[in-house]
């Protein structure tokens, strides 16, 4: 065999040679690295609570002996109290024939018995005394002061009223205040009281102020009215 067909048939087996390691090669890669795992905690959540349902009582059948409690009976608004002074304040009234005696001069009467109030007589009396009929001019009243009402009547929700007789001298203040006739005696007091402190245009007679005596009103406590 000649030197030229050796080296050709060499180098034909290196080539296949190296062709059949390449492809083994190929056909076998590598394997990825391991990746490393990041370790993890497990946690269990509770449930979610449910709200706590209320203590049911059945009140149809009781234990013996007992019973269902009351009811509450809910909160009222309390109304307002209110006095009102009667429209028809002055009122007079019809004296009956004086029993035969001495006579009395015309328009001078006195004053009738009552529950008496906390008027006191000012210096030398009230002096002469004019009936609230036998004026030319009436009193008429120019402050007015509401009376209290009771406490203890406001909340028992009692109303009522008190008519009051009282002198209005000669400068227009209130004297002598008495009851005539109440619903309760519980409004007697605040009455008198506030009708101490009224104030009015005193009587007139001939022209000149003058002692007007027998005047009458009647005040009213009424939960349900407004102030």
């Amino acid at each position: 065999m000649s030197r030229d067909l050796l080296i050709a048939l060499l180098v034909s087996v290196a080539l296949h040679a190296g062709l059949a390691f390449s492809g083994q090669w190929r056909s076998t890669p590598a394997a990825p690295p391991p990746v490393e795992e990041i370790p993890t905690l497990e946690v269990m959540l509770p449930p979610p609570e449910e709200p706590e349902e209320p203590e049911t009582v059945d009140y149809t059948e009781t234990e013996a002996g007992g019973g269902a409690p009351d009811a509450v009976a809910p909160p009222s608004l309390i109304d307002t109290p209110s006095v009102v002074v009667d429209p028809t304040a002055f009122v007079q009234n019809i004296q009956p024939p004086p029993p035969p005696g001495p006579s009395v001069p015309t328009g001078l009467i006195a004053v009738p018995a009552g529950r008496p109030g906390s008027g006191t007589a000012g210096p030398g009396g009230l002096g002469t005394l004019f009936d609230f009929g036998s004026l030319d001019q009436k009193p008429v009243p120019i402050m007015q002061i509401r009376p209290e009402y009771p406490y203890q009547l406001r909340r028992e929700g009692v109303s009522g009223s008190v008519l009051v007789a009282f002198v209005v001298d000669s400068r227009g203040e209130v004297r002598a205040p008495r009851v005539l006739r109440s619903s309760h005696p519980g409004f007697e007091q605040p009455v008198l009281q506030a009708i101490q402190r009224w104030k009015f245009k005193p009587g007139r007679k001939g022209g000149a102020a003058v002692n007007t005596s027998n005047v009458q009103i009647t005040l009213t406590f009424n939960l349900g009215d407004a102030p």
